[in-house]
């Protein structure tokens, strides 16, 4: 009766080992997956901060490059083709305006003066565009960058450049349109010459 009993303890007390080998086992497999799979997420979560980071400094950047290197201090007179005409430049908050007076490009205003006020204007970076309404019959485009001049001081002519391809267009009685492009280099001009000159 005793050998009898004592076998089923024994057994019982086999059985109860086994199950607890058995689950200990399988917590250690399972926190085992845990870490494994710890360095993927991990590194997912690395990746995507990365990825924010470097999306937002794009971000920065690229603002930061639509905007002038100059700034507003680009608004001022620069010369034009003719003695006695100009380019008056407005820049505010990064938005360009301005005018071009110049004398009238048919034969019948050769001699008349004139304000050619822009329709468009941009000034991204230091790339600079702008269009004239047409006036008379005729208007300007002009396409380039503004840039540093030699001049040490705006008192001086160059203080900035304007640097790139000035397009002519006229149009006849007939209605037919011309146009004439050439490489040009515009400079700004003192700032007491330009305020004079505003004065007329």
């Amino acid at each position: 009766m005793n050998g009898g009993l004592t076998t089923i303890v024994r057994n019982r007390y086999a059985d109860y080992i086994r199950v607890n080998i058995r689950r200990s086992a399988l917590k250690r497999n399972s926190s085992l997956a845990k870490k494994a799979c710890l360095p993927s997420w991990f590194s997912y979560t690395r990746a995507m901060r990365s990825f924010c980071i470097a999306v937002l400094i794009m971000a920065l950047f690229g603002t930061a490059e639509s905007k002038s290197s100059f700034g507003d201090d680009i608004t001022g007179m620069y010369g034009f083709l003719r003695d006695g005409e100009n380019i008056q430049l407005n820049v505010q908050n990064g938005v360009l305006d301005g005018w071009v007076h110049t004398y009238g490009m048919q034969e019948s205003d050769r001699n008349i003066e004139m304000d050619r006020f822009f329709q468009r204007a941009s000034l991204q970076g230091n790339q600079i565009y702008f269009v004239t309404k047409p006036l008379h019959g005729a208007w300007v485009e002009f396409n380039g960058r503004i840039e540093r001049g030699d001049a040490p001081t705006r008192a001086k002519e160059g203080y900035y450049r304007l640097v790139g391809k000035l397009t002519e267009y006229i149009t006849d009685a007939e209605h037919n349109q011309s146009a004439r492009q050439r490489d040009v280099v515009f400079k700004s001009q003192p700032e007491d010459v330009a305020a004079e000159l505003l004065k007329r």
